[in-house]
């Protein structure tokens, strides 16, 4: 009885590729689906533009700590490159920061407030060290 069992296993596995099985040496791949796969293996620019875009997302999230559940969508979150010529603070903990000058990441979340309703905030991540410098409220 176990080794019908054995065999009827081994015979599922084989049969659904679960161990590995790759295609014969002498069957072709489709030009297509080859195609596909080198892409995905392959980021172009704007594809590793879009990764970057998503990890200063995720880091900028991460910091709103407790806030997180206020957040509509953030995986949806704008990421814009900012730099202010002039005077503009962000708030970090108990601190100011002015962001003169900086090349910014500016990353806006939509918020649900019990206060305030829907609200957005900015969360400023630096550009160069993908360092978060602060947050600011962003008026409607």
């Amino acid at each position: 009885m176990k080794l019908i069992f054995v065999l009827a296993l081994t015979g599922l596995l084989v049969f659904t590729g679960i161990t590995g099985c790759t295609p014969a040496k002498n069957s072709t791949v489709d030009p297509a689906i080859q195609s596909q796969a080198d892409a995905s293996q392959n980021p172009t620019a704007s594809d590793q533009d879009q990764i970057d875009k998503t990890k200063i997302r995720n880091t900028a999230f991460q910091w709103l700590k407790n806030q997180e559940a206020k957040v509509k969508e953030w995986e949806t979150a704008q990421v814009i490159e900012t730099k202010y010529t002039d005077d503009h603070n962000v708030y970090k903990a108990d601190e100011i920061i002015n962001i003169k000058g900086m090349d910014t990441l500016k990353v806006v979340f939509e918020m649900e407030d019990d206060i305030w309703g829907s609200i957005a905030i900015a969360v400023y991540v630096d550009k160069a060290t993908e360092e978060v410098l602060g947050m600011d409220p962003i008026a409607r």
